[in-house]
This record gives structure tokens, C-alpha cells and sequence, in this order.
């Protein structure tokens, strides 16, 4: 503003401030609005996938929501469950598909990374040429993004709760070790 301006200026001035100041108010109370929508349906997305996995005792049913349930709530394109066995992982299930061929390049590649990543037990993330991960994981997640074309992969290690009754029992060489992850999930985008 001049400095020789008018009052009747100064107070449109003012007047078109503070009218910009309730729009830019309006805009941040709807923001936030959205914000908590979001949340809330993300929320809710979340409580689903647990009813849903949680509504059957089989493990090859559970397992098969899991991962169909957990695409749609992560948003990612394919997302696996391999459980441990012995010191190997086994794909249970895969987004898309209630059959797959065990045998194939890709179920095998799942395997090797899952059972690198539950030998390691730390997240591997692989995005855009780039890894995270050890040598062996971060090479295993190459080879795999070489044949199936993804261009991000997570692959997390899942521990099984502790029991209840393990804190009171002596503490043992058995007990003492540190437990392997029983499952890992893989998302691949």
C-alpha cells in the first residue's frame, strides 16, 4: 500500500484480507477432514483384513487371505506368504491365484529370497536398481526382478507371538536362542 493511501482503503485492505484468511481457513478445515477420512478408511481396511484372516483355523485358507486381502489394503501388485520349514521358506500363497505351480522359476526365487531374508532376520527392500539388503539377499532380489519385471520389492520376516508360559520356564539353552521368523511377506511392485 502507498503510504498517502485513503482510510477507505486501508479498511478494503483490510477487508480482502481477512476474506482471504477465511477461504485459507475453509481450505485447511477440509484438509484435515480428508486427512481423517483417509485414516479412518484406512482404518477400517485394516480391521477387515484382521476379520477376515482371522475367520478360519486352516492355515492354506488364512494364508491364501493374507495375501489376497493384504495386496488390496498395501496397494501393491503381487504379494506372497512363505512360511518357514526347517531352514527353508515355502510359498503358501499368493495374491491373484488359489493355484500355483511350486516348481516354477518365480515360486523358487520367492523361496530363496524369503528364506535369505528369515536367515538374516532384517526387512529387504529392493526399488528402482537399488537394495538395502545384504550381498546374497540384494543378488537373490536382482535375479528375481530381472525375470519377473517388478520395480519394488519388500520382503519382511514375521516372528510368531511368544507364548505366555515361556517367561516362567527355566531359562534353557533351548530357550535361550534367539526364535527364527515363522513367516515372511514379500510385496512386489
Amino acid at each position: 500500500m502507498p503510504p498517502n493511501a485513503s482510510p477507505g482503503t486501508y479498511r478494503g485492505c483490510e477487508q480482502f484480507l481477512m476474506g482471504l484468511c477465511e477461504v485459507a481457513a475453509d481450505y485447511h478445515a477440509l484438509e484435515e477432514r480428508r486427512r481423517l477420512l483417509d485414516q479412518d478408511h484406512h482404518r477400517s481396511e485394516l480391521l477387515d483384513l484382521a476379520q477376515r484372516v482371522h475367520s478360519g483355523l486352516s492355515l492354506a485358507k488364512t494364508t491364501y487371505e493374507v495375501a489376497n486381502e493384504g495386496r488390496r489394503v498395501l496397494d501393491c501388485d503381487r504379494f506372497s506368504v512363505l512360511m518357514a520349514r526347517g531352514r527353508r521358506c515355502r510359498l503358501w500363497a499368493t495374491s491373484g491365484v488359489s493355484r500355483f505351480e511350486r516348481r516354477s522359476g518365480a515360486a523358487k526365487r520367492l523361496e530363496k529370497i524369503a528364506t535369505l531374508v528369515r536367515r538374516t532376520d532384517e526387512p529387504a527392500y529392493y526399488a528402482d536398481g537399488q537394495s538395502d539388503a545384504l550381498p546374497p539377499v540384494a543378488d537373490a532380489m536382482e535375479r528375481h526382478v530381472a525375470d519377473s519385471h517388478a520395480r519394488h520389492i519388500a520382503a519382511v520376516p514375521v516372528r510368531l507371538p511368544a507364548d505366555d508360559n515361556e517367561d516362567d520356564a527355566p531359562l534353557t539353552k533351548k530357550r535361550s536362542r534367539r526364535r527364527r521368523p515363522a513367516f515372511v511377506l514379500i510385496a512386489e511392485q
